[in-house]
């Protein structure tokens, strides 16, 4: 996730550009970047 993030912000005005002009996106991705630092996630599992 934390190279995820780096990735992105590397590369915002791309993503920014193609994306709508709301950053809900972009938020939600921080706060759980942030989470996952905070809270020392280091891999997340999802079930299908």
């Amino acid at each position: 996730m934390e190279h995820a993030f780096n990735e992105f912000t590397e590369r915002l005005e791309y993503y920014t550009a193609k994306a709508e002009p709301d950053l809900t996106l972009l938020a939600y991705f921080v706060f759980i970047r942030e989470m996952m630092h905070h809270l020392n996630v280091v891999k997340i599992h999802l079930k299908s």
